[in-house]
């Protein structure tokens, strides 16, 4: 049983852990768990108003480009899109994780500033090869080239049902 005493120091402790007050801060600490987006939906990435105009125009041309007909080929063509996208974000990660790595050897190690260029290239790329941070960045590339084209093959998949004049029994009309 919990004693006065327990719910009243319970009470003054908990006046110490409201979280945040401000609009600024809440919108921060929303972002706690988001370590790098790369499971999350696409727009949970998209944290300024130049990301949100750049994926749009690039959502835009995939649809200019692709012309969906329909609800399952629009599904598809949004696959792509996102997709691409992450594709394109995993790159920068990648040799950000070399150029990291690199560092972190000159620093606690004295004799890695007296090897070669090539030599240092050698070392850092033996030390990611059995880091687990370029392997993770490898395995969401692996991952998004391969939603990629499983999304490519359906959409052309749908597009060829669709020129043949059969009907999609999934298919919606496109909301207008």
């Amino acid at each position: 049983m919990t004693t006065d005493k327990k719910i009243a120091a319970n009470r003054r402790n908990a006046q110490f852990s409201t979280g945040p007050v401000t609009a600024a801060g809440k919108a921060r600490s929303s972002l706690n768990a988001l370590v790098h987006g790369f499971s999350s939906p696409v727009e949970a990435t998209l944290r300024d108003d130049q990301s949100r105009r750049q994926f749009a125009e690039f959502r835009q041309h995939y649809l200019d480009v692709l012309e969906p007909a329909g609800q399952c080929e629009l599904t598809e063509v949004e696959r792509l899109v996102r997709s691409r996208w992450q594709l394109g974000r995993v790159a920068p990660l990648e040799a950000t994780v070399v150029d990291v790595e690199h560092v972190r050897l000159a620093l606690n190690h004295d004799h890695f500033q007296q090897l070669s260029a090539k030599e240092q290239s050698a070392v850092v790329s033996f030390s990611l090869v059995t880091g687990p941070d370029l392997f993770q960045a490898n395995r969401w590339t692996t991952t998004f080239r391969h939603q990629y084209r499983r999304a490519a093959a359906e959409l052309d998949r749908l597009q060829n049902i669709r020129r043949s004049n059969e009907e999609l029994p999934c298919d919606l009309p496109l909301a207008a």
